[in-house]
Formats: structure tokens, C-alpha cells, sequence
């Protein structure tokens, strides 16, 4: 979920920052709330997190619960302050989150050489996926520590935060995964069930409900809100359907919940790891991607290649895709030359010089690579324009795409619940049916709903 005009403060952050770069997300891995402030965007050939802000927020516990979604959305009017509303599937619930709750605790990252396989003191099962939590690195609060990150500079802040403000707003649907906000209300999609259920935002009230017909499978939700009314977009991702639901404004807004954090007064430890210690010169440096990355020269005559480890540029022998190139008279090949040269295809060479990233060659400025998915599907293939001085790509048979005919569903009833049919050819209601998304199996209709009851 973006915050739009978040405040960035405390903890380990000198001074303040007010930014639209935050971002809330859950972290599948480790369950927990995330916060994340990109503070500057470093753009294409690099990797410069040295400035961005990570907060976890680790007494906001979200399970993780295997291929079904669960999305947040942050929800508010002018004069209140904003809510972050939480889907979470795994324990049926809908969370009320203050995003401007929380204390800070302790930096998150950790380098302990038990976590290091070139270190002599390490040892195996220390760390576990990047999260450290045995011997030194369990912390007497009861949580460890997080050694594998992207960045090592002084300046970037991974935080642990807690006491963070929270309420459980509703337990009545069985699987909340897509979620959206407008107008007081929280819209709510049930996973296992194909409904949508509208809470009211001060008492968690299912003030309705509405059956989408399109069975288990549920997933996100969007809503686009004018002044008198509204679309609500949702799609089901086991079916391949998306529809849209328009339904007016309501006469009242209900008030904002109060959402109240607990009682805690701890100090926090402003200590940072010894990046210095672990990681040697050049630590503080940001990290470089070369469109090189994603190419492979050896066709063209390619014989050695740079090396830039250890803050040198040393030319080597046996080049290797994925390195700057160079031939043997020690020319290190222009960029207008590199772009020649053919893709690399050693998606699964992992170690070596060159060795394959997928996000690496996102960053070396590729869209459209053999080594990660086709953005065209269907309608490739594709083509980047970044090295053309444009930014995106293109999709060769991108006018092959058509839409399916429109056609319409009925209006439901008024009353607790209402349910779309489909395959009737009428005009007289709110909601209509759109076409599946590209690349699904045949074009399938989306049921509709209309939303005729009195809020």
C-alpha cells in the first residue's frame, strides 16, 4: 500500500523527511508488517540503497498462508487521520493499523561471522534465509537479526520497531485477501467464497455484502471514487476474471475507529553493525550495474573482461557473459558497440564472474531478456527502449490484442446480499461485465454486481 505524503522520523533517521516514495507491504518470509521509505530512487544501472528507510514492525504478526493474498490499503478523509486497513487470510481477519504508531527499538542488521561460510567462526544453522537467531544474535527482547541485505553503507537504516497501534476491526470473513477504501467504508474480498463485503470503518459492521458469482479465488481489489459515486474493480485469480461494480456515494461516513497503542516506554539502542569490520574498503560505495550485465559478447570476438571487485578495474583473461567486455588488444568495448552483442542466455550460472541476478538485469536496464519473464506474453515478442533512449518496451503483436464484447449483468435486490448472474442482455443496471486479462486461457466474462441497497 502507498502512503502519499508520509513523514519519515525517529529512530535511526537524522532530522525529518516527508516523501511519496513509502510503501507498506507483509513480508511472507518472517510475517511481519513492513514499512518501506525509498527516500531517493536510484533508476536503471545501479543499486544505491544507501538511503532508503526499513522499518519492521514485528508485534504486527501477518502469517503467511500459502497462495492466497492478502493486501492492504491505506483508507482516510480529509480532516481524520489516515488508517492502514489489513487483509489477513492466514487468521481471518481485518487489522486497523495507525501508520504514524510505533517505537523504535533496535537496528535490525547484524554481521556475525557465525553467519558467514568464509568466516572461521561459522556455523552452520546459525542463520537461516538471512534471519539470524541463534548464540549471539538472539536479542534479549526475544527477536534476532537480519544479515543478508542489499545494502552495507552507514547511512542505510533497517529498523525494528513495536508498540505499534492496532485493532482488529473484523473476524466475520473467512479468508480477507483483496481490500480497498472509500468513503468511511472498507471493502473486503472473501478468497474462499467469491463475495465482497462492505465494513463499515468505526464499528467493523458488515454493512453488506455481495456475491461476485465467480466462486473461490478472489484476490485484489481497486476502487475508483468521484464525487457522487464510485467503481470498485476485483478480480479472481483462479478463474482469470476481473469486473467492475459502480454504486453511489452514501449518506453518511462513519467515523473513524480509535485505534490505541500500548503502553511502552523502552529505550531505544541506536548501535550499528561494524560494516566496516565484516565488509572491508569500498563498503560505503553503491553498487554499480553495467548493461554489459545482460549481454553476451563472445560471439563477437569478446576475449577478456573487467574486473571491478576490491575498487580495482583490472582487465582479466576468459570472458564470461554478464562482465564488461574487452578484446586483446585490452579495448574495453564502448556501449554502442556492447549493444551488438547477443543476450545471454546462462540464466542458471550462478557462480563465477557475470554470475546471473534476475534482479541485476532489471537494473542493468531489461525488460525483455531471456534470463527472467516475458512482460508480452502472448504478444511478443518483446523489445526494450531503455537503450534507445525511451523508457519501457514493445510488444511486436501488441495489436493483435482485442476485447471481448460487453455485455451486462442484473441489478440485485435491495437487502444483506446480493448476487451477479450471468448470460441476461440488459441495460437497466449500474455494473458491467469485462473481459479477462491477457494470457489467460480463452476469453472468460467476469460477473458484475450493482449495488441498489440503502447503506
Amino acid at each position: 500500500a502507498h502512503e502519499d505524503k508520509a513523514v519519515t522520523e525517529g529512530g535511526l533517521h537524522q532530522g525529518m523527511n516527508m516523501s511519496d516514495t513509502v510503501v507498506w507491504f507483509n513480508e511472507g518470509l518472517n510475517e511481519h508488517l513492513m514499512r518501506f521509505d525509498f527516500l531517493s530512487m536510484h533508476g536503471v544501472e545501479s543499486l544505491d540503497h544507501r538511503t532508503a528507510n526499513i522499518r519492521r514492525y514485528w508485534d504486527v504478526k501477518l502469517p503467511r498462508l500459502e497462495s492466497v493474498p492478502g493486501h492492504m490499503v491505506i483508507g482516510g478523509e480529509a480532516g481524520h487521520a489516515s488508517l492502514l486497513y489489513i487483509a489477513d487470510p492466514a487468521q481471518g481477519r481485518v487489522l486497523a493499523v495507525d501508520p504514524k504508531s510505533g517505537q523504535f527499538s533496535r537496528s535490525a542488521l547484524c554481521v556475525p561471522a557465525e553467519c558467514f561460510p568464509a568466516h572461521e567462526e561459522y556455523e552452520e544453522g546459525t542463520c537461516v534465509d538471512g534471519y539470524c537467531s541463534k548464540g549471539a544474535c538472539m536479542n534479549e527482547d526475544g527477536y534476532g537479526c537480519h544479515h543478508i541485505i542489499t545494502e552495507t553503507a552507514d547511512s542505510f537504516e533497517y529498523e525494528l520497531w513495536n508498540c505499534t497501534a492496532q485493532m482488529v476491526l473484523s473476524t466475520e470473513i473467512p479468508r480477507p485477501s483483496g481490500i480497498a477504501y472509500a468513503w468511511g467504508h472498507v471493502f473486503v474480498g472473501d478468497f474462499s467464497s467469491g463475495k465482497i463485503f462492505i465494513l463499515n470503518r468505526q464499528t467493523g459492521a458488515v454493512v453488506q455484502q455481495y456475491d461476485t458469482g465467480t466462486g473461490a479465488g478472489l484476490a485484489g481489489l481497486d476502487i475508483s471514487a468521484g464525487s457522487d459515486k464510485a467503481n470498485l474493480y476485483f478480480v479472481n485469480m483462479n478463474t482469470n476474471e476481473t469486473g467492475v461494480v459502480q454504486f453511489p456515494k452514501p449518506a453518511s461516513i462513519p467515523e473513524p475507529p480509535t485505534v490505541a497503542a500500548p503502553a511502552c516506554n523502552a529505550q531505544g539502542d541506536m548501535s550499528r553493525p561494524r560494516f566496516n569490520e565484516t565488509h572491508g574498503p569500498g563498503y560505503n560505495d553503491p553498487m554499480i550495474i553495467h548493461p554489459a550485465f545482460g549481454k553476451d559478447c563472445t560471439s563477437k570476438g569478446a576475449t577478456r573482461y573487467v574486473r571491478t571487485d576490491n575498487g580495482g578495474q583490472e582487465l582479466e583473461d576468459g570472458y564470461q557473459p554478464g562482465t564488461v567486455p574487452a578484446d586483446d588488444q585490452g579495448e574495453v568495448w564502448t556501449r554502442e558497440k556492447l549493444m551488438e552483442c547477443d543476450m545471454r542466455t546462462d540464466c542458471e550460472r550462478y557462480t563465477g564472474p557475470g554470475a546471473m541476478n534476475a534482479d541485476a538485469i532489471l537494473m542493468a536496464g531489461y525488460l525483455c531478456h531471456p534470463c527472467i519473464p516475458d512482460p508480452c506474453g502472448a504478444y511478443g515478442p518483446c523489445s526494450d527502449l531503455f537503450h534507445l533512449g525511451k523508457p519501457g518496451f514493445s510488444c511486436a503483436n501488441a495489436d493483435a490484442y482485442t476485447v471481448a464484447p460487453t455485455t451486462t449483468a442484473p441489478a440485485g435486490e435491495e437487502g444483506n446480499s446480493t448476487t451477479a448472474a450471468a448470460g441476461n442482455d440488459t441495460t437497466s443496471v449500474q455494473a458491467t461485465i469485462g473481459a479477462s486479462s491477457a494470457g489467460a486461457a480463452g476469453v472468460a466474462l467476469a460477473l458484475a454486481l450493482a449495488l441498489r441497497a440503502a447503506w
